[in-house]
């Protein structure tokens, strides 16, 4: 019975254990970004078509990362203005206001990335506009933080961008 119990007590997980550290200044690396793309042009998380390559529409984005063993808070600054989010780190749910987009969701632990899923909804005078997304965040053995956003519309389209960021010196 004691072997059961030593084996238990090795493998029991320990509560908000932070596996990743996002901490941090950081600045969106453009030769290592991949965004949505229609015919050339970017596609923004709204699903709106930009004047732009995926490579220079994302190059311009900023985030400055805090992370304790119950939060991760991101201040994203980008072309678009800026947004803050707070995600709980406990698998409970969070939600985040930014003008008039309200994104809900929920975070876990996935080994070393950090997995947020939800749904992000707007709301504009031209209408309403939805979509369910998935953000995996890890850090990549050259140090930079890479961000997979997977976003599925309302009514039909997906889209997929990955954001590699590099720490601001």
């Amino acid at each position: 019975m004691l072997v059961l119990a030593s084996v238990c007590l090795l493998t029991w997980p320990v509560a908000g254990h932070v596996q990743t550290s996002f901490a941090g200044a950081w600045r969106s690396d453009g030769t290592r970004t991949a965004g949505p793309a229609v015919d050339g042009s970017a596609v923004s998380a709204r699903g709106n078509l930009l004047d732009a390559s995926p490579a220079t529409a994302f190059r311009n984005v900023e985030e400055r990362v805090t992370q304790s063993v119950q939060t991760l808070t991101i201040e994203r600054r980008s072309s678009g203005g800026r947004q803050k989010f707070v995600y709980r780190l406990d698998g409970a749910e969070s939600v985040n206001v930014n003008g008039a987009s309200k994104r809900t969701t929920r975070s876990r632990w996935n080994g070393d990335t950090l997995v947020t899923e939800g749904t992000e909804a707007l709301s504009s005078t031209r209408g309403a506009l939805s979509n369910a997304f998935r953000e995996a965040r890890s850090i990549g053995n050259d140090g930079a933080m890479v961000v997979e956003t997977t976003r599925e519309f309302e009514g039909g389209g997906r889209t997929v961008s990955v954001l590699a960021f590099v720490k601001k010196k």
